[in-house]
C-alpha cells in the first residue's frame, strides 16, 4: 500500500492526464498547450499516458506551468476527491468573472434596497411636507383673522 506522500504523487499525475484528457476533449491539443504552459508535447505526452513523472511527482515547475499557462486552480491538483471527476476545467479567469457577476449581482440588490429605502424616505418626507403646508396655510388664516381683528378693533384713525 502506498504511503500518503506518495498517493498524492501519484493524485497530481492522475489529475494532470486528465487534464490533458479534457483539454484535448475540448479541443485544446497538445500543441496548444505546449505553446501556453512550454511544457513540450512529448512530455506532455507521457504525462497523458503516467509516465515521465519523477520519483518525487511532478514537481512544482510544471504544475506552476500548468497553472500560469492555463490559468487553472492549483485546487484541482491538491484537493481532496478521488478518482476523476466528470466536471469542466474552469480557467481561473472564469471563476474571476463567477465573482465579478457576483458582486456586480450583490451591488445591484443593495442598489435597490437602497432605492427602496430612499422611496421610503420620500414618501415619509412628502407627508411631513403635506403636514407642514396644512399647519402653515391654517397659520396663514390665523394671522390674517388677527389682522381683520386688530383693524376692526382700532378703527379708522384721524389723520391729524
Amino acid at each position: 500500500m502506498a504511503t500518503g506522500k506518495s498517493r498524492e504523487l501519484k493524485r497530481e499525475l492522475l489529475r494532470m492526464s486528465w487534464l490533458i484528457r479534457q483539454l484535448q476533449r475540448d479541443g485544446i491539443g497538445q500543441a496548444e498547450m505546449e505553446r501556453r504552459t512550454g511544457i513540450e508535447s512529448s512530455h506532455l505526452n507521457k504525462l497523458l499516458n503516467y509516465e515521465g513523472a519523477r520519483r518525487k511527482g511532478l514537481g512544482a515547475d510544471i504544475i506552476r506551468q500548468v497553472r500560469d499557462g492555463l490559468k487553472i486552480d492549483l485546487g484541482y491538483f491538491f484537493d481532496d476527491y478521488d478518482g476523476e471527476r466528470n466536471y469542466k476545467v474552469y480557467p481561473l479567469s472564469a471563476k474571476r468573472d463567477e465573482k465579478r457577476v457576483s458582486d456586480i449581482e450583490s451591488d445591484v440588490a443593495e442598489l435597490k434596497r437602497g432605492r427602496a429605502a430612499d422611496a421610503v424616505r420620500d414618501a415619509e418626507r412628502d407627508t411631513e411636507m403635506a403636514r407642514l403646508r396644512a399647519l402653515l396655510l391654517g397659520k396663514d388664516e390665523e394671522i390674517a383673522s388677527l389682522r381683520a381683528q386688530l383693524r376692526a378693533a382700532t378703527g379708522p384713525r384721524a389723520r391729524r
